[in-house]
């Protein structure tokens, strides 16, 4: 079911309840404080209308390679262009996330659970330079397919660029997986102590040694899309671990019980007209009066936003994608 901006607005002047989406996702390399939702994932600010919300997000509609998408394990490698998916060696990237003996900030966002850390990227032959790890968040399920099927998870690990180019690592996490990290348990065992969005806790130690030596011993599946969140910038470089790590049921349910579904939908193919192009044009300038109305109800406000630029995946704020 999809509504209109009137709809909308509508909503919103009967106090229909905000969707739990936090303008967090915009953030710098530094951990910050919780906001009021600028989107979500269900009506009426859900996935389908999210080009509608701002006209920054006119791409989320109307761009040609956005994420997350349905990975066809037969047509890997068949296209190396740019528009195509292909798998190259783990041993072709260079991560290097210290150990966190005293622990790490954890934090319930409302849209997703994240956990601020450090490190680097440096993708061996790909062109990518050193990137610096922001963060680490979940969606459940996973957002990327793989023939159609979701896991149970997703953990996606930022890296950012000087210059604002976005690499996101992916790791799909299910329950009948072989590989266990321990990583996402040691993680998700603190779920008790964030129920609430916008509260923080820390972690106990964390250990990064055996999630790295599984990304680096595995093949990788890459290619160029956008982010899962709204602006969906384009540009973003992905890469997906192709075998899933491990992950308990339990863990599972307690993440869903503080995020919810949190998965964008598959968009459209690489290169092709993506799955809300039909109506992929943001807010008119004949709404621009009404639309201000929903900015007060939504948007972050301003003396708390972070100045962002966003061109082709370049960006001056980190999205937590």
């Amino acid at each position: 079911m999809k509504f209109s901006l009137a709809d909308t607005i509508a909503l919103l002047a009967i106090g229909a309840p905000l969707a739990q989406a936090s303008c967090a996702h915009l953030t710098t390399l530094h951990p910050r404080s919780f906001e009021e939702p600028s989107f979500g994932y269900s009506d009426p600010i859900g996935p389908d209308v999210w080009h509608t919300l701002s006209p920054d997000n006119a791409v989320c509609g109307n761009g040609t390679h956005q994420s997350p998408i349905d990975i066809h394990s037969l047509d890997l490698n068949k296209d190396l262009s740019a528009d195509g998916v292909r798998t190259i060696a783990g041993s072709e990237l260079k991560v290097d996330i210290p150990n966190l003996a005293e622990g790490a900030e954890f934090e319930n966002l409302g849209t997703t659970i994240e956990v601020i850390a450090n490190g680097t990227l440096t993708g061996l032959g790909l062109g990518l330079g050193v990137r610096k790890l922001a963060q680490f968040h979940f969606h459940t399920p996973s957002e990327h397919l793989v023939d159609g099927k979701a896991a149970d998870m997703e953990a996606h690990f930022v890296f950012q660029s000087e210059e604002g180019n976005i690499a996101v690592v992916g790791f799909r996490l299910n329950t009948d997986a072989k590989a266990d990290s321990g990583l996402f348990h040691s993680v998700m065992e603190h779920t008790s102590e964030i129920q609430e969005p916008g509260s923080v806790t820390n972690t106990k130690s964390l250990s990064f040694d055996k999630l790295i030596a599984h990304l680096n011993s595995n093949e990788v599946m890459t290619y160029s899309g956008s982010l899962t969140t709204p602006p969906c910038s384009e540009g973003v470089t992905w890469l997906i671990s192709a075998a899933p790590l491990s992950i308990s049921a339990e863990d599972v349910a307690a993440a869903n019980k503080l995020m919810g579904n949190n998965a964008r939908p598959a968009q459209g193919g690489l290169g092709e007209e993506n799955i809300n192009a039909e109506d992929g044009d943001a807010v008119s300038e004949e709404e621009a009066a009404v639309e201000t109305v929903y900015e007060t109800v939504y948007a972050c406000p301003e003396a708390t936003k972070a100045p962002s630029s966003i061109v082709n995946g370049t960006m001056t704020t980190m999205v937590a994608n």
